[in-house]
């Protein structure tokens, strides 16, 4: 797999972004292009060359400030294992994904990107008197590039990046919900479709017990009283544990991320009469839950897990 580097800065908005040029020659000719026409070209230092994984660079400024980046020789890397789950990223010949750029001078913008960079309109929307966007291509995709323009406004509206399943977009839509809302859509909906009671759910970073990366999931949680709460590792009654579950075995020690805030926990099953106590009260909210176990018999007992703050406050519901 190729290098996609993203790195994170300070200040909102743009850092810099990368368009990729076949080989060392075609960038040197770029840039003595772009200093013909003006444009003060910088050579990349060896330590941005080591931070994106690339052979050769030269930055530039478009008209609206943003740093453009043009580089050659990207390193081949094993393929990526997102952390939040993510099936896979569409990346490839059609590059990392999009920009949306809002720009004040528009002329300015398309003379930049389409004459001096090669990019090709691939269509256009009219908002009103001079103000729309551009889609602009450079290869197959339907554009790399968009440039709106609303008024004397320099800003990234959004960047895309291709996953490969329709499930991928709504659990990333289900994290974010969580994590800024409290609450999950794809919760909600299940619990409409099935007529079973919503229950509110908190986001979960286990470390993983094999790649020792950090692994975040959506789930429902119950009250566990004194200060603590539940979690059920249920998938929906197949016969093995959910990695969560199995992560949290091997290393108690996790972080949740609920109202908003993000908070230390210790996990310890449940067990005896304290899981009994628990099952029972999960269930009694939830029979889906019953579900699950019928199934899992003869597999497995599903696993009641109980989280209490690290630093001893109340996780109270």
């Amino acid at each position: 797999m190729t290098w996609h580097a993203v790195h994170p800065d300070e200040r909102p908005g743009l850092r810099y972004f990368g368009l990729e040029v076949g080989s060392a020659e075609e960038l040197a000719s770029a840039g003595k292009e772009l200093e013909r026409a003006g444009l003060t070209v910088s050579k990349a230092t060896d330590a941005e060359l080591s931070a994106r994984g690339i052979h050769g660079m030269l930055s530039v400024a478009d008209p609206a400030g943003n740093r453009v980046e043009l580089f050659h020789g990207v390193t081949k890397d094993r393929a990526i294992q997102s952390p939040r789950g993510v099936s896979r990223f569409v990346t490839g010949a059609l590059g990392m994904g999009h920009l949306v750029l809002m720009v004040p001078d528009l002329e300015k913008a398309k003379d930049f990107y389409c004459r001096l960079l090669g990019f090709a309109l691939s269509d256009y929307v009219m908002f009103g008197p001079g103000m729309g966007v551009w889609f602009l291509h450079c290869n197959a995709r339907h554009h790399t590039i968009a440039l709106v323009h609303v008024g004397p406004v320099s800003a990234l509206h959004h960047m895309l990046i291709e996953v490969g399943e329709l499930d991928d977009v709504g659990a990333a839509l289900d994290r974010h919900c969580v994590r800024w809302l409290g609450q999950s859509p794809v919760s909600w909906v299940f619990a409409r479709s099935e007529g079973v009671a919503y229950n509110a759910p908190l986001l979960l970073t286990t470390r993983g017990r094999k790649s020792g990366s950090q692994r975040t999931v959506v789930l429902p949680y119950f009250s566990a009283g004194k200060g603590r709460i539940a979690i059920v590792g249920s998938r929906g009654g197949m016969p093995t544990d959910p990695h969560w579950a199995l992560n949290l075995r091997a290393d108690p020690s996790a972080t949740i991320f609920l109202r908003r805030r993000s908070i230390m926990v210790e996990a310890k099953v449940a067990t005896g009469d304290e899981r009994a106590r628990l099952w029972d009260s999960i269930t009694a909210r939830s029979p889906v839950y019953l579900t699950y176990q019928k199934r899992a018999t003869g597999h497995r007992e599903i696993p009641v897990f109980v989280l209490s703050a690290r630093d001893g406050s109340s996780l109270r519901i």
